[in-house]
């Protein structure tokens, strides 16, 4: 058995890995930040996010509804990848500016970078513990069959007012300190800004209810419903004795188009290098495939699902 074979694992090897990975980066410098590259991956997520009400508009209406939420729900999880790669510091050398950028994207998802940024560096210290807050979508021990009552719940809009409580106490305890006035108007305004834009591009090109059939309800809805699948099949414990889990997907096409763009699907190395930038984890992850330490990769977030509907 190779010596960081999965079936090994423990928090002792966790770390073995970690120093092997390490080594790789440091060596073929994958730790830098390529200014062009983090631009690119913005500049496209603009231009996806552009795209629903355009698309609406040029097609027939059977065909136009359901292409421009499918377009809708990339472009979600792309804003929630610049605002991820904000989280981090690896979008930009210039952290201020990539902060700036971060706080656009978080504000076009209807959230704050400030946020993002206190849930999400806790969801990786905390990872599959009661204190994890992304334990809203589920825990690491829940069956698949409760997953699917969670995505039936998402789509009745209930798990949005969920994490919209959960944000709301983030933002009023860092809005409790001196200049909290300040601090509360400057997320009102920033938040009604842009959803004041993005409604009136839309309505411009879809109509009237294009921002909200074509944009928020998907938002409310569909959206929750794939953070819910992502996080189950990236975290689930299945059949492994250990609580740190964190596995990376082989997602088919669409599901790579729809849900996990930017490498987003090599979970196992994001966790155990959380620093590392996004668009640098393919060859970390081709290296460690032949260390073999990669748990598990199965095929596909609904092949993962179906096959755990089977599981006793």
């Amino acid at each position: 058995m190779s010596p960081l074979h999965p079936k090994a694992w423990n928090e002792d090897h966790l770390q073995d890995v970690r120093d092997v990975g390490q080594a790789f980066i440091k060596s073929r410098r994958l730790d830098r930040i390529s200014t062009a590259r983090s631009l690119w991956f913005v500049g496209t997520t603009l231009l996806v996010f552009a795209m629903p009400p355009v698309v609406y508009a040029q097609l027939p209406v059977w065909i136009g509804v359901p292409a421009a939420i499918l377009l809708s729900l990339r472009a979600l999880n792309c804003l929630s990848q610049v605002t991820h790669m904000s989280v981090h510091g690896t979008l930009l050398r210039h952290l201020a500016l990539g902060d700036g950028l971060g706080d656009l994207c978080a504000y076009a998802l209807g959230y704050t970078l400030y946020i993002r940024k206190q849930t999400h560096l806790e969801h990786h210290r905390m990872l599959n513990t009661l204190d994890d807050p992304d334990s809203t979508w589920g825990t690491p021990d829940q069956t698949a069959r409760h997953v699917l009552r969670g995505i039936l719940g998402d789509l009745l809009g209930m798990s949005i007012i969920q994490k919209a409580r959960q944000y709301y106490a983030v933002e009023r305890h860092r809005f409790s300190r001196r200049f909290a006035r300040r601090g509360v108007v400057k997320f009102i305004v920033g938040l009604i800004l842009t959803q004041a834009l993005v409604a009136a591009w839309y309505s411009w090109l879809a109509g009237s209810l294009g921002y909200v059939i074509l944009f928020l309800c998907p938002m409310a809805t569909l959206y929750p419903a794939l953070i819910r699948l992502r996080s189950f099949v990236e975290h689930n414990i299945g059949a492994h004795p250990m609580g740190w889990v964190s596995r990376t997907v082989r997602p088919s096409r669409l599901e790579r188009f729809v849900m996990a763009p930017g490498s987003q699907f090599l979970h196992f190395e994001h966790h155990a290098y959380p620093g590392l930038p996004l668009y640098h984890l393919p060859r970390l992850h081709a290296y460690l495939v032949q260390c073999g330490a990669v748990v598990d990769e199965p095929i596909g977030y609904c092949g993962y699902l179906w096959h755990r509907l089977g599981a006793p």
